[in-house]
């Protein structure tokens, strides 16, 4: 306060209790602050670095975690869930990749999805804010995030632990038709100078639910060709808004959900009436025609979708096959580990 008072930046305004004094700005102090808050606007505890924040996720990862039967029959408790249910939702909890829920409109797939989150443990720590670049970017979400409350109150509460992070629930983050491909991003406020941490980041070490998968305002194709590299190597790479580049984890379980009742979308022969497919425009020549189409097709209004079964002869290695043995070897890892561990 001594070196304020000698740059002219604060004046005593009136006197204080125990001989101290009530200050205010001056003029020059006023212009000082006006200046700092054109610069960024943020208010909150001080940032986290980024490199910080990445050995968090990596020490709370969903892939550290085991869960057992006991643990989905424990977080499926309070719903009425049939065995062969969970049977099948533990193999894919365990493998720790994406996950596809069919069901129809209003049969609790957000339910399920959240109670899948609970399966990995209760809670994790993140900071509420990242510093990359000298830029700030706010990853506490009070939308996402539900803080938990330990009951300690007092010095003994502030001294326990870095005020700089919260102790939150596991997250689920749901998104439904709503999702723009902005929502994916850094989100910058020109005004305050202070961004906002991308739905990846929100979510990591916890659950990402994409609810109606295909009705987004973004074709499927597109969102999935933005996570062909994060799904696949657990690691995203972000812009801030004048175009520096960053690695950040992309620790989460992802889930589609749909109510489209479709069950083998690769392999099945697609009929169309002509009228129905020349309407659609597609992009794709490689097995992304798959999603595209079917997703395009899902969208259409005042049409039904018939699935009937086929008898097909598979492919040969030679004749371009490309599943393989470790394909199995890892289908057969996540059964023993969900049964058996």
């Amino acid at each position: 306060m001594q070196s304020l008072r000698q740059r002219q930046l604060v004046v005593n305004s009136a006197s204080a209790h125990l001989g101290d004094f009530c200050y205010t700005l001056t003029e020059q102090g006023r212009q000082r602050a006006k200046s700092a808050m054109e610069q960024c606007a943020y208010l909150g505890a001080a940032p986290v670095p980024l490199d910080d924040y990445i050995v968090s996720v990596e020490a709370q990862t969903i892939r550290a975690e085991a869960p057992q039967k006991r643990h989905l029959t424990k977080a499926f408790a309070d719903i009425s869930v049939e065995t062969e249910m969970l049977d099948m939702l533990g193999p894919a909890v365990n493998s720790g990749a994406g996950l596809f829920l069919y069901g129809a409109p209003g049969n609790g797939k957000t339910t399920l999805a959240k109670r899948i989150t609970m399966c990995f443990g209760s809670s994790i720590w993140i900071p509420r804010a990242i510093c990359e670049d000298g830029q700030h970017i706010k990853l506490f979400d009070a939308a996402c995030h539900e803080p938990i409350n330990d009951g300690k109150t007092g010095l003994l509460k502030s001294a326990e632990h870095d005020r700089r992070w919260v102790k939150i629930r596991r997250p689920t983050v749901v998104v439904g038709g709503e999702l723009t491909l902005d929502a994916l991003e850094i989100r910058h406020d020109p005004v305050s100078n202070v961004s906002e941490a991308s739905l990846q980041l929100k979510s990591n070490c916890g659950c990402l639910l994409i609810d109606d998968f295909g009705r987004q305002r973004i074709s499927p194709t597109d969102l999935l060709n933005r996570w062909i590299v994060p799904l696949d190597r657990r690691i995203d790479y972000l812009s801030l808004h004048y175009g520096v580049k960053f690695q950040v984890p992309f620790e989460m379980l992802v889930v589609f959900a749909t109510n489209l009742n479709l069950t083998d979308m690769e392999t099945c022969y697609k009929l169309f009436r002509r009228d129905i497919i020349q309407g659609i425009s597609l992009k794709e020549n490689r097995f992304g025609f798959e999603p595209e189409v079917t997703a395009k097709i899902s969208r259409i209004p005042d049409i039904r979708i018939y699935e009937v079964g086929i008898s097909y002869y598979g492919r040969t290695y030679r004749e371009g096959k490309k599943i393989n043995w470790k394909d199995g070897f890892r289908a057969m890892y996540c059964i023993l580990r969900y049964n058996l561990f």
